[in-house]
């Protein structure tokens, strides 16, 4: 016999309802073609390498 007993789940948060519900509904159209996330990728690499070398000490 299971004998396990459980906490009882406190209510959600209003605040966390209405963000919930204002919540755009996902929509896969709207992700970023592959260009686009070649493109991204890139441009957070080199600014990266321009941080890491500007923050170096060289």
């Amino acid at each position: 016999m299971n004998t396990t007993t459980h906490t009882p789940v406190a209510p959600i948060d209003p605040f966390f309802e209405d963000a919930v519900d204002a919540a755009p509904e996902f929509d896969p159209d709207a992700l970023p073609t592959p260009a686009q996330w070649a493109e991204l990728d890139d441009r957070v690499t080199r600014l990266w390498a321009e941080h890491t070398s500007r923050n170096s000490g060289n």
